[in-house]
């Protein structure tokens, strides 16, 4: 049991906890340690896995007008905060979040990536062709270290009209203003949860 509890504190508090200053390669390894835990709370084709599970997973289905059937799955991966050896059940903290969703056939999907104190340290974003806008199909990369944006990428499903910087090009503004708040929102979905689930 312990070294379950540190493992999962280790996904939540991430590999430096004193140093705040995160970086682009920091919050690559943050990322690897957390789906590294991640993997091991998922079922192999037996069913065994190597942690137990501690996720929330949620599933929305709605007939939305104009587009028809809606689903999106959300799954909340959390860890455990230190919170002194005498504690059966340490305050959790959000480490990572997807979301899976459609509008009509066409499927988005997104990743935000916390640290302890719920900072958004990446997003990833992929998004369908859709027909009859401006919109191409493509994929998004944020790398922000709580309040400031250190990287942004940006290229089509086939690698090509990339660009990379640490500026947002004015194209992908409100996409980006889009998935930032959309991070808070599940921050905050968590929260509530959190307080309404019984241990």
């Amino acid at each position: 049991m312990k070294k379950l509890f540190l493992t999962l504190t280790l996904a939540c508090i991430g590999l430096s906890a004193t140093a705040q200053k995160y970086t682009v390669q920091s919050i690559r390894e943050r990322y690897n340690a957390v789906h590294e835990v991640m993997q091991q709370m998922t079922p192999d084709k037996d069913g065994e896995t190597m942690l137990p599970k501690e996720y929330i997973d949620l599933d929305v289905y709605q007939n939305l007008p104009g587009t028809g059937g809606h689903n999106e799955r959300i799954r909340l991966w959390y860890g455990y905060l230190e919170d002194g050896d005498d504690v059966i059940y340490p305050p959790r903290c959000l480490s990572f979040a997807s979301s899976k969703y459609n509008y009509a056939a066409r499927e988005f999907y997104e990743e935000y990536l916390y640290d302890q104190k719920g900072n958004l340290l990446f997003i990833y974003v992929k998004t369908p062709d859709v027909e009859g806008s401006n919109m191409y199909p493509y994929e998004l990369r944020l790398w922000m270290d709580g309040k400031r944006l250190l990287r942004f990428n940006a290229k089509n499903h086939e690698g090509k009209d990339g660009y990379t910087g640490t500026k947002i090009p004015e194209q992908f503004q409100s996409e980006v203003d889009r998935v930032k708040d959309r991070g808070a929102q599940l921050l905050e979905m968590f929260k509530g949860l959190d307080k309404a689930v019984l241990l």
